[in-house]
């Protein structure tokens, strides 16, 4: 984690250049290996592993954009990744939950609660 992502990490702020602004050996175990696995496993058609590629690098450059759609992945996630360079490493937060990585998160969510009740 230390000697690869770090590269990733240049980028103080998550924005949409910085999703794939990586070292080579990132790229290869966390970006390339995970998406084609599953197209070479299922065998798909070549249209539908274009979409599925599309969609995937779509999502990830807009996870870095800083803007929320609620019909895509969520971006604070990878803004509050970006800010505490710790946590929140996983696309659905699924992991980040169960291994209490998402700690920050957590507790920034909660001060946002309070504050809008104050209002």
């Amino acid at each position: 984690m230390k000697r690869f992502h770090r590269i990733h990490h240049e980028y103080k702020e998550s924005t949409g250049i910085a999703t794939h602004y990586v070292h080579w050996v990132e790229h290869m175990t966390g970006n390339l290996i995970p998406v084609f696995t599953g197209v070479v496993l299922s065998g798909c058609h070549v249209w539908e592993a274009m979409m599925w590629v599309a969609i995937v690098v779509v999502n990830a450059i807009h996870t870095h954009s800083g803007y929320h759609f609620p019909w895509m992945g969520y971006a604070v996630d990878q803004d509050c990744h970006h800010f505490h360079v710790f946590g929140n490493y996983g696309a659905m937060g699924v992991a980040d939950r169960l291994l209490g990585t998402d700690k920050a998160l957590r507790e920034q969510h909660a001060v946002w609660r309070e504050a809008r009740k104050a209002r």
